[in-house]
């Protein structure tokens, strides 16, 4: 899977996590290619993965079970924020309640 996939996904998610002129789009070196993956790791990471023992070089060759944990992570948070801003806190806010005469 390509770098810019990672990157359009973790935007999609969260808007505006990656600016989008951080992206080394020409002349992708090996080295630029894993600047690449470490801006998508660090981009998913602040917006809340977890990212544990998956490095630049495990997005390159794109180790199925990594890629895919970590994908999943990404559309988790993408689905906990639509719930989230679905949900009103109006109806489960608690009432004050009168003490009668106390």
């Amino acid at each position: 899977m390509s770098f810019l996939y990672y990157s359009k996904l973790i935007n999609k998610s969260v808007p505006d996590t990656i600016d989008e002129r951080a992206i080394n789009k020409t002349n992708l070196s090996i080295y630029r290619r894993a600047e690449n993956h470490n801006l998508a790791l660090m981009s998913a990471q602040s917006i809340g993965c977890n990212i544990v023992n998956i490095g630049d070089d495990d997005l390159e060759k794109t180790k199925p079970h990594l890629v895919l944990g970590l994908l999943w992570q990404v559309i988790r948070v993408r689905v906990d924020s639509v719930l989230l801003s679905k949900i009103s806190l109006h109806y489960y806010t608690p009432r004050k309640q009168s003490l009668g005469g106390i």
